[in-house]
């Protein structure tokens, strides 16, 4: 085995321990077992995160265990029969990385009084400007101006023996994208939290989208929360609740847990400074990145985010500039 592993990043949230249990296992990342969340160790072809451990140098598939300590970072490999990290008998360990405080990731955002005129105008240049850019898979649809109702995919003529397939499939996208625009009309309506949580478990992805636009909707509230105060703090709260009580899903739990307490990965905080601070239209890339994490996820947490902030932005109480 090549000695030449590198830490590149260490995030911010992460606790000092041992985890060998996997969650789950991709190209780009191994996500090892943290109490209800999870710990990832990824490849540099993904970006610092509060949770994340980017490593270069050694292939995820061999990658069997990490252990954090306050000196370094350990990096597993060679797991037995037994379950039991080991190299002939005794635990292999491919050194210790060691880091220094400028490679720990710092995920929170520092959130001051916002320009309502500036982030409205961003929020609007997103739905009219650049709803293009977001994944064709994803709920960006709902941003629509009017989102288009489903309609009979058979338009009202009996479906064809030979056609019965492609109507079924037809059927089960309309009736997925209906279901959806209810939900969103639900929300538009009421504004509480029961309507927000009505979207959990629904769409597909290793992350449902409807989990998605839930840990949007709680990144806008985590935001609003900053210069509202009060109710929207209980809002944000009763989310983060409701999520965990109802979610066995790790890896959406450690995205519920970073909305909550607003630390985000390196791309959603650079996008974040942008919106807030500036005119977006100079900085499309920036909003590009966000959107380019899983095939929808990005797109599908960013239709939350923007119906919290579309939505909660009038509050006379707010400390607006």
């Amino acid at each position: 085995m090549k000695e030449n592993i590198v830490l590149m990043s260490i995030g911010d949230c992460i606790p000092e321990g041992k985890f060998t249990e996997i969650d789950s296992i991709f190209e780009k990342v191994v996500n090892f077992v943290w109490e209800n969340k999870v710990i990832a160790v990824c490849t540099p072809a993904l970006r610092p995160g509060p949770y994340n451990v980017i490593v270069s140098g050694i292939g995820i598939e061999q990658i069997k265990g990490v252990e954090t300590t306050n000196q370094g970072v350990l990096i597993y490999t060679e797991d037995s029969q037994r379950g039991i990290l080991c190299h002939n008998g005794e635990e292999h360990k491919i050194g210790i990385l060691c880091h220094n405080q400028e490679l720990v990731y710092h995920s929170e955002l520092e959130i001051k009084p916002i320009n309502k005129r500036l982030l409205i105008g961003n929020l609007d240049y997103i739905k009219t400007e650049l709803l293009t850019c977001f994944a064709e898979n994803s709920l960006a649809f709902l941003l629509e101006p009017e989102p288009p109702q489903a309609i009979d995919a058979t338009c009202g003529n009996k479906v064809k023996k030979e056609d019965s397939k492609i109507g079924i499939l037809l059927n089960f996208e309309e009736a997925y994208r209906q279901k959806f625009i209810e939900l969103y009309k639900e929300l538009q309506l009421k504004r509480d939290v029961e309507s927000v949580l009505a979207f959990h478990g629904y769409g597909y992805g290793l992350t449902p989208a409807g989990d998605d636009f839930i840990i949007g909707y709680m990144i806008g509230l985590h935001i609003l929360s900053k210069l509202c105060k009060n109710e929207l703090s209980k809002q944000l709260d009763s989310l983060y609740s409701g999520m965990l009580r109802n979610s066995s899903h790790r890896v959406v739990n450690t995205f519920v847990q970073m909305a909550y307490e607003g630390r985000y990965s390196e791309p959603w905080k650079f996008f974040l400074q942008a919106l807030l601070t500036t005119d977006l239209c100079d900085h499309v890339m920036l909003l590009k990145d966000s959107l380019d994490i899983g095939a929808t996820s990005g797109s599908d947490t960013m239709v939350g985010m923007i119906s919290a902030l579309v939505g909660l932005p009038n509050s006379d109480s707010a400390d607006w500039t």
